[in-house]
């Protein structure tokens, strides 16, 4: 009698049924077969995964990984030695530098790893949620983790979407069909006095301006900017640069005098990168407040939302109402007109126009943010240290102050935190390898068979 047998003959006597159904096959096989911490760069993806990761879920797994760590291994076939779970983590991992990833060797075929490529999301997809069960747990997670179980939107139903993936969409917009006025639009656009263009600086919201641009007459439209204290040095006056340049108003706004960054920061030590509240008190209240002195229910909201940067599983469309105006949303009509519009099309709709480009992306910055962000990436903090190295030399005085900006991410500050020196430095090696293949793409000799 085998062990499992054995278990199930004492659990359930003869004549006594448990109401379990019988065993009708051997036990599960364990096609494990070792364990150990490798280097992400040696790791190979497999050519046929079929997952794609939008930027809205290379955050929310980063947030995670800097939270808590690795909880669960990758999983590479011991045959070909190709991933079949774990791509996104392992890319994260080298991106940030990571010198290992826990992963879990495996024993199968290549037909069975095809097998498990198509099979392990989508089962795990399948579950159901018990709201109640769903609703204690995350009360018990903390308000400083409710923003992140805000993004998955869970309570939902993770991957209830379409997740936004590239492939997946059919309707993306093209150089023809961005600047058109959707048909549910047109009668709300045409009885609306204000618009308020919810302005970074940035890529998307610029695209975004040059829709609303494109339909200024007769509107009063205003680029609304956020200055939190510790934006890059001149941003307010690329705003201003941009307003003139589409002949459109602008509004440089700022937080309430009393709340001050530096004085948050003091009594507040860094925010969390995966809660962010700095973001809601220094960015979205200030822009909900301008938004609401504009008249209710004939005014529209533009943004440069878009669905390549959505969450997976996220089901908001190009005019859900905005979380940033709480219990005003419903009262101001949303639209984002860059939601279908993939990357490499903004880029070339906004270098076709001739608008103004912030300058910061020639300096080697990848996007918009205040300068001393303890979410900012590698190349972020690079390109700071390069362009602003008395700006980088203020984030290490206050690291001495309150500690490193990355407190539960692995690195050489205090008890472990990654301080801004180990972001730059991962940025600069990154930076490097870049440059490496650079120079061996253009010195590669020419194909013999040319």
């Amino acid at each position: 009698m085998s062990r499992r047998q054995g278990q199930n003959a004492a659990a359930a006597p003869a004549g006594q049924p448990m109401g379990q159904r019988a065993p009708t096959s051997a036990a599960w096989r364990s096609r494990i077969v070792a364990e150990a911490d490798v280097d992400p760069r040696t790791l190979t993806a497999h050519p046929q995964n079929w997952r794609l990761h939008p930027p809205g879920q290379r955050e929310a797994l980063g947030q995670v990984l800097d939270e808590v760590g690795w909880v669960t291994r990758a999983v590479v076939s011991r045959q070909t030695g190709r991933l079949l779970d774990g791509h996104l983590r392992v890319e994260l991992a080298v991106e940030r530098g990571e010198i290992t990833v826990p992963v879990t060797y495996v024993d199968v075929s290549e037909d069975e790893e095809r097998l498990i490529l198509t099979s392990l999301d989508p089962i795990a997809a399948l579950a159901k949620t018990n709201q109640e069960k769903l609703a204690a747990l995350v009360a018990q997670l903390g308000e400083r983790r409710a923003d992140l179980v805000a993004q998955l939107q869970i309570s939902k139903g993770f991957r209830a979407g379409s997740g936004f993936l590239k492939d997946g969409k059919t309707d993306w917009k093209t150089e023809d069909t961005f600047y058109s006025m959707p048909d549910w639009l047109a009668p709300k656009w045409e009885a609306a006095s204000d618009v308020v263009v919810e302005f970074s600086g940035g890529k998307d919201s610029t695209a975004a301006a040059l829709w609303a641009a494109k339909h200024a007459e007769g509107k009063h439209i205003v680029l609304a900017f956020v200055d939190p204290g510790v934006e890059f040095p001149g941003m307010s006056a690329h705003v201003a640069d941009v307003a003139r340049f589409l002949k459109l108003d602008y509004a440089i706004l700022r937080p309430p005098p009393k709340l001050d960054w530096w004085v948050w920061i003091a009594e507040n030590g860094w925010p969390s990168i995966l809660h962010r509240p700095c973001a809601m008190d220094f960015i979205h209240k200030p822009w909900a407040a301008f938004v609401r002195t504009k008249p209710p229910g004939n005014t529209i909201v533009i943004t440069g939302s878009r669905a390549e940067e959505a969450n997976r599983g996220s089901t908001k469309s190009e005019q859900s109402p905005l979380d940033s105006l709480g219990k005003h949303a419903k009262d101001y009509q949303h639209f984002a007109p860059c939601f279908s519009a993939q990357k490499d099309l903004l880029g070339r709709l906004i270098t076709e126009s001739h608008v103004p480009l912030w300058e910061g992306y020639e300096q080697g910055f990848v996007r918009t943010a205040c300068w001393c962000c303890p979410g900012q990436c590698g190349l972020q903090a690079a390109a700071l240290q390069r362009n602003y190295p008395g700006l980088a030399d203020t984030i290490r005085r206050w690291e001495k102050r309150v500690g490193p900006m990355q407190p539960l991410n692995k690195g050489s500050g205090a008890n472990g935190g990654k301080t801004f020196d180990d972001l730059m430095k991962t940025g600069q090696q990154k930076e490097a390898r870049c440059r490496a293949e650079e120079v061996s793409k253009t010195s590669a000799p020419p194909n013999a068979n040319a």
